[in-house]
């Protein structure tokens, strides 16, 4: 499984969540809960979507993603978990890339300090579901001694996550990892960093 391409055909609608798009009479809409665009597309170009890390929509203010667990998660010991996470969906006409859409809704966090901390991108999350299957799935295995409790996942640059999807029957299915975390203070750490990682720095620091 790669990453897909899904071709959206003159006439048919596409909508995952919040995104819309539509392709009809060579008129291209397309709708999330932050913008609203429209295209005249002419010489019967393709109009392809692409599953992508989400930092760039509504804008691109940071790469960290931090996923906020509804429900804490107990861990005895280093295991595999897997939890909801979101992605953007690139629009593409003749492979040339002309927006980004969010299906879901945009909101920021700073873990740490105003001054010194770090701004994430923040997501409520929880253990994957048959209900939430509309959501991507990250794998991750907990490396933790003893018993930990995780409140939240900090993923520190989304654009380095392993990623695949496929085409459903109804929608796309997305999946990040696997990947390993560091548990540290209650938080789950994907660092591609060995050395000067910032978000391992600032959480070093909270209490």
């Amino acid at each position: 499984m790669g990453n897909i391409l899904i071709t959206l055909n003159q006439g048919v609608e596409f909508v995952l969540e919040s995104a819309q798009l539509s392709f009809k009479d060579g008129v291209l809409v397309l709708k999330d809960l932050y913008k609203f665009e429209e295209y005249r597309v002419v010489n019967k170009a393709q109009v392809t979507i692409k599953p992508t890390p989400p930092y760039r929509s509504p804008t691109s203010l940071t790469k960290c993603l931090a996923l906020s667990l509804k429900s804490p998660i107990i861990v005895p010991s280093s295991s595999r978990l897997e939890v909801i996470a979101p992605f953007e969906l690139e629009v593409l006409v003749n492979d040339k890339p002309i927006s980004v859409l969010t299906p879901f809704k945009v909101k920021f966090t700073v873990i740490g300090t105003p001054s010194e901390g770090v701004l994430c991108r923040w997501f409520p999350s929880e253990l994957v579901s048959e209900g939430n299957l509309k959501k991507a799935k990250l794998e991750v295995n907990a490396e933790v001694v003893g018993t930990a409790l995780i409140k939240d996942i900090v993923i520190e640059d989304v654009n380095n996550l392993p990623m695949k999807s496929k085409k459903l029957k109804e929608g796309i299915q997305v999946l990040y990892g696997p990947v390993k975390g560091l548990f540290m203070k209650n938080h789950l750490i994907i660092s591609q960093k060995k050395f000067q990682s910032k978000i391992i720095e600032v959480i070093k620091t909270l209490e």
